[in-house]
């Protein structure tokens, strides 16, 4: 053998060597590399679930992924409400590593399942990029259009109302649950699947501005507020007083009802003394049911909707229940009130 032979086979030997030295430090075994990021994906449609036919419903995701990126997240409804054959709605996201990141968009209420939706993820833009795959997750929203009643509460006790769940199967189809101050939309049109929001003894003041006026913007279009509370109720009214159906002037104990019990046809026996907020009537409000001259109920129109208030804290349930709920309007819908509007429709399309 030439000794050219000899060196040209040790080069080659070495050559070997380097590049498996190479690839054994950029593929260590048993890890794997994508080309891109692994996003995970929660959904929440409606309110507990429920959505109403006709109306904007809160579609909330929270995604999840292992880098940082950027992109389109598009909801593709097919046969949408006669609106062509195929619906998109467009949010941009910026996902940070890591980080959940919750996204609120606006969906009509109709039959939605894995057959007619899907969710997509597109880094850049829908327009530019393509779909990336959801690493964990459904890519489909479910629901079916809730007929009944859906009654929001926010209030620092969240069990306040919860006993109105046990008016369903008596003549009633009412939906009761109790809602976070951050899950209060800015934008009114995502309240437009409630028929009564209820703000009882809470620092309503601690919401946002576009909040706050979110839910004015959302009684002016037909929906129904309450406000109530008893000793606490002027920290509930407080940033709605310019539509609220009383002015607060404080506090009083009263030791009966009597006109409560005549609303509800039977006894009402009092543990002692009973708080109530003392307020007088607002200009063109509607009273009624008095204690010791102090309004117990009062209803005020705003709009196509209406204000009313309860001078008590609707946490005491025990009297509650079946007498005053019709006075502050707490009942089953007939028939939508505002239904989903090709101008609407423009609004979530498409960004």
């Amino acid at each position: 053998m030439s000794l050219y032979t000899k060196k040209r086979g040790i080069v080659l030997f070495l050559a070997m060597l380097l590049l498996s030295a190479t690839l054994s430090l950029a593929l260590p075994a048993g890890q794997v590399y994508a080309d891109t990021a692994k996003i995970g994906i929660q959904s929440e449609l409606g309110y507990q679930g429920k959505v109403k036919s006709g109306k904007w419903n809160p579609l909330k995701l929270t995604l999840t992924s292992d880098r940082d990126i950027s992109g389109d997240i598009v909801i593709q409804i097919q046969n949408n409400m006669g609106y062509g054959q195929q619906t998109s709605y467009v949010q941009r996201v910026e996902l940070p590593k890591d980080t959940p990141k919750e996204l609120l968009i606006g969906l009509p209420g109709t039959v939605l399942n894995k057959d007619n939706n899907q969710i997509l993820f597109y880094e850049d833009s829908y327009t530019k990029g393509k779909p990336t795959a959801f690493d964990s997750g459904r890519n489909y929203v479910q629901a079916s259009p809730y007929q009944g009643a859906l009654i929001a509460v926010l209030a620092d006790d969240p069990d306040t109302m919860n006993f109105m769940n046990v008016l369903n199967g008596k003549g009633s189809s009412l939906n009761q649950f109790s809602i976070k101050a951050g899950n209060i939309p800015s934008d009114p049109m995502l309240l437009n699947g409630l028929d009564v929001l209820v703000i009882n003894n809470f620092a309503s003041d601690t919401l946002t501005e576009p909040q706050r006026k979110s839910i004015i913007d959302w009684v002016n279009g037909g929906g129904t507020l309450v406000l109530a509370g008893g000793a606490g109720y002027a920290k509930s009214a407080a940033p709605f007083a310019d539509i609220a159906p009383v002015q607060s002037s404080g506090t009083t104990s009263v030791q009966s009802l009597t006109e409560l019990e005549q609303l509800g046809g039977k006894p009402l026996k009092l543990d002692g003394t009973f708080t109530i907020s003392t307020a007088n009537l607002a200009e063109g409000a509607e009273g009624g049911i008095t204690a010791d001259g102090q309004p117990l109920f009062a209803s005020h129109a705003y709009g196509q909707g209406k204000v009313q208030y309860a001078a008590y804290d609707l946490a005491m349930d025990g009297w509650f229940l079946g007498r005053a709920r019709r006075r502050l309007g707490i009942t089953a819908p007939e028939q939508p009130t505002r239904l989903v509007s090709k101008r609407d429709v423009r609004r979530f399309v498409h960004g």
